[in-house]
C-alpha cells in the first residue's frame, strides 16, 4: 500500500512539474520579439567614403586663407580622382580640420571658427 501511495504521489508531482515546465516554455516562446533594423550599426565603406568626400567638398573655400585654399583644392581633386584611401593620414587630417572649421552651413558639416574671423 505504501508503495502504491509513493507511486501516486510521484506521478502527481511529475505531472505538475511537467505542466509547469510547459507553461513556462510557452510563455517564453510567445514573448514579443524586438527587431532591429538590418545592419543598423554598419555602414558600408563606399558610403562612408562618399560621406567623407561630400563633407570635404562642403568646405567653404571663400573662408579659407588663399595659401591653404590651393592645398584644399588639390587634395579634394586627388580624392575625387584616386579615392579617399589615396590620401595620406596627414592629408585626411588636414581636410577634416578645414571641414570642421569651414564646412558648409547647409550640411551642418562644420562650425564657424572661434572669434568669428576667418582663420587659417
Amino acid at each position: 500500500m505504501t508503495e502504491l501511495l509513493t507511486f501516486a504521489i510521484g506521478a502527481t508531482l511529475g505531472a505538475v512539474l511537467y505542466g509547469a515546465a510547459r507553461l513556462i516554455r510557452r510563455r517564453l516562446r510567445h514573448t514579443p520579439r524586438v527587431l532591429e533594423e538590418p545592419n543598423s550599426h554598419f555602414t558600408a565603406k563606399s558610403i562612408r567614403d562618399r560621406e567623407i568626400e561630400a563633407r570635404w567638398k562642403g568646405i567653404r573655400l571663400d573662408r579659407v586663407h588663399e595659401i591653404n585654399r590651393d592645398e584644399v583644392r588639390r587634395l579634394i581633386a586627388k580624392a575625387e580622382r584616386l579615392g579617399v584611401d589615396a590620401l595620406a593620414p596627414r592629408e585626411r587630417t588636414f581636410l577634416d580640420h578645414f571641414a570642421h572649421l569651414f564646412g558648409s552651413s547647409d550640411g551642418g558639416a562644420g562650425h564657424p571658427p572661434l572669434g568669428g574671423a576667418a582663420a587659417t
